[in-house]
């Protein structure tokens, strides 16, 4: 079944808000030099929905 997804800690467990209006993602990546933010200044990035675009079912 596809649910909508959107990158928000209150929707998603995976995005994480780290402040400043920066979310990241917790699927991918483990240190910071790996870290991929969906969003930064509140904006969206090119990894904004990745895991929809990968064919996860998170």
């Amino acid at each position: 079944m596809d649910r909508n997804r959107e990158c928000d800690p209150g929707i998603c467990d995976h995005c994480l808000y780290i402040g400043d209006g920066d979310f990241i993602c917790d699927l991918h990546g483990v240190g910071p030099e790996e870290t991929v933010f969906v969003l930064e200044d509140w904006m969206r990035t090119e990894h904004y929905l990745q895991c929809k675009n990968e064919g996860r079912n998170t």
